[in-house]
């Protein structure tokens, strides 16, 4: 089968590197995605975490909607329950104003920080409202239409732009399929966070109850996944397995932790526990050379009943993240002809 091809990038901060670095690399690695023909190029909100610069993806994606031409630049995402719906209905309706068509706004339920900033995030907030409400107004400010009965009705936010953003759902439940069928939004499924039986599920779910809206007159399941593409299966399986011990030292010793360099990682060798907390992560990334990993997005892409895969090249090193996209694209661009 014939896969579309899209990218999450965290705007990594390697080990003994810094945010401007960081930038710069997540520049280069969207102006060569776009040439590599990837379709999307996602921005996530982490908080307080050190090893990415993407804690306001809303100030990257308009740096990278300002560089690019094509690409559809967006968030995955923005953290709904620390903003004001209308506030970011009116920050997304304004970068689609200077690149109309090409601006995403991928929505999660969660609030991407540990407690302490999650505090900090709130702090002037009485209260929650549940992520079904902000999501309903979000859409509505956007769209100005709210629901009937809505404490907004009549409301929109601007500017108007000609061209709206592009609303998502994000889940890695499977509990918001519904909401965003409910809404006509596209749906997005982070396996890289839950692989299983869950995601396929949900996202026959969301196309069983999907409801055409002024967003999307069809169902868009895109299905987000770690990946470790290297030339030889030796270099990427030394890749995965920085990756790996990331996930170690974030879960036991450090939530913030940053990639490992590979000449560290190289030499370490894993207990038994570890072992096994590595079996029970092996499928949240895809593991191999080009081919060997598009076979296996092809394959993800069937079980989910879709064609959109989104990579995650979350990989020490900036030139061996773009040389996963680049490894991928000759890949499919092979497999094509």
């Amino acid at each position: 089968m014939s896969i579309r091809l899209s990218v999450l990038d965290y705007a990594s901060i390697d080990d003994g590197s810094d945010a401007e670095t960081a930038v710069a690399a997540m520049d280069r690695l969207a102006l060569r995605a776009e040439e590599l023909g990837y379709e999307h190029f996602w921005l996530p909100e982490h908080h307080g975490f050190d090893f990415s610069a993407s804690t306001a993806p809303e100030m990257l994606i308009a740096r990278l909607a300002s560089i690019t031409t094509e690409l559809q630049i967006g968030s995955g995402g923005i953290m709904l329950p620390n903003y004001s719906a209308y506030k970011v209905a009116e920050s997304f309706l304004t970068m689609a104003t200077f690149a109309p068509g090409r601006i995403n706004l991928g929505v999660g339920s969660v609030t991407g920080a540990g407690r302490a900033e999650t505090i900090a995030l709130n702090d002037e907030k009485e209260r929650q409202f549940p992520f079904e409400r902000k999501v309903a107004d979000l859409l509505g400010f956007l769209g100005a239409q709210h629901a009937e009965g809505s404490t907004y009705e009549g409301m929109q936010a601007h500017p108007r732009a000609k061209q709206l953003p592009t609303p998502w759902v994000l889940s890695s439940s499977g509990n918001t399929a519904g909401l965003a069928a409910q809404h006509g939004t596209g749906f997005t499924f982070a396996h890289f966070i839950n692989p299983g039986t869950k995601g396929p599920k949900a996202a026959e779910l969301y196309r069983q109850q999907f409801t055409p809206s002024i967003f999307g007159d069809t169902p868009e399941v895109m299905v987000a996944v770690f990946v470790a593409v290297a030339d030889d299966q030796e270099h990427a399986e030394l890749l995965a397995k920085a990756f790996h011990l990331w996930l170690l030292d974030t879960q036991t010793r450090n939530p913030g932790a940053r990639l490992r360099s590979l000449d560290e990682v190289a030499d370490i060798e894993f207990t038994d526990a570890q072992q096994a907390a590595i079996a029970k992560n092996a499928d949240r990334i895809l593991v191999g050379t080009g081919h060997s990993v598009l076979a296996q997005l092809e394959q993800l892409a069937r079980n989910y009943g879709t064609d959109h895969m989104m990579v995650n090249p979350y990989v020490p090193g900036a030139r061996n993240r773009q040389r996963a996209l680049e490894l991928l694209a000759e890949a499919r661009d092979g497999r094509a002809s």
